[in-house]
């Protein structure tokens, strides 16, 4: 297959088109001497990129000789993110990306993390590295780049979680962390960051205890959650509810569900 920088190939290119006789480049950068060509998307904003105010050059990532350069297509399990046409690289994907930010490498080697490692994601599915998007994203935002493959966390719900609809960097690290779900702290811990606690029996009367303590009592109240069994005590009880603050309140990206306690904003479906 004709590379598109072939010498005497289709797009008639020589040496000479980017070299001088005895081997300069032609431009006074090597990263001019690409957007002599490439002015148009995606280099068209590269010099106001993070990459192009920092120094990096376009030979850095990418190769314009093809014998030195690693096969084009990249093996991809997320088939719903438009992916952009690629040009040959100098080193594949992560690894050309990792050479200088390898603080990324540590946090995509954690337990929790987006599938970089397994291959299944690369850096600009989500990244674009020649400044188009918004903070060097593919997208105009974080969000609308996460709900490309996580639609059912979008809504609109009658009952709106303010961080989500804001930012989902206000809870998930998306390169990789020690919690689960990529979140930046232990769920509780996240939580009361911006939740104070709340007792158990809040918007209760005393009519609705036995619908929990009980010994034989189904729980279906709790949320209007499915029964579970009995639990014989209180602390048992409340030890069971308290671990973690989504044992009650599941549905954290948003819910249609009335706010209160007995069918409970973001309480189980």
């Amino acid at each position: 297959m004709a590379h598109s920088h072939q010498v005497l190939g289709p797009n008639g290119f020589v040496c000479s088109t980017c070299h001088r006789p005895h081997g300069r480049v032609m431009a006074h950068t090597r990263t001019d001497v690409c957007l002599h060509c490439h002015q148009g998307a995606p280099a068209m904003a590269w010099h106001s990129s993070s990459h192009g105010r920092h120094g990096v050059a376009c030979a850095d990532c990418h190769s314009a000789h093809p014998e030195i350069a690693v096969p084009r297509v990249i093996p991809v399990g997320h088939t719903n993110v438009r992916r952009p046409r690629r040009l040959p690289m100098a080193v594949e994907e992560p690894e050309v990306c990792y050479e200088c930010h390898p603080q990324i490498y540590g946090k995509t080697s954690m337990p929790s993390h987006h599938p970089i490692q397994e291959g299944k994601l690369v850096c600009s599915d989500c990244h674009d590295g020649h400044g188009q998007g918004l903070g060097n994203l593919t997208t105009d935002s974080l969000n609308e780049l996460c709900y490309q493959c996580h639609a059912e966390k979008e809504g609109p719900f009658v009952w709106e979680h303010s961080p989500v609809t804001e930012n989902c960097d206000y809870c998930h690290e998306p390169h990789g962390t020690v919690a689960n779900n990529l979140l930046r702290q232990p769920t509780t811990f996240l939580c009361l960051r911006c939740h104070a606690g709340h007792s158990l029996h809040s918007n209760l009367d005393e009519d609705t205890c036995t619908r929990c303590h009980f010994v034989d009592g189904d729980f279906t109240n709790v949320g209007g959650g499915p029964p579970i069994p009995p639990v014989p005590t209180t602390a048992t009880l409340r030890r069971a509810l308290f671990t973690d603050c989504t044992q009650c309140h599941t549905q954290i990206h948003g819910s249609d569900l009335p706010s209160g306690w007995e069918c409970g904003g973001m309480m189980r479906r």
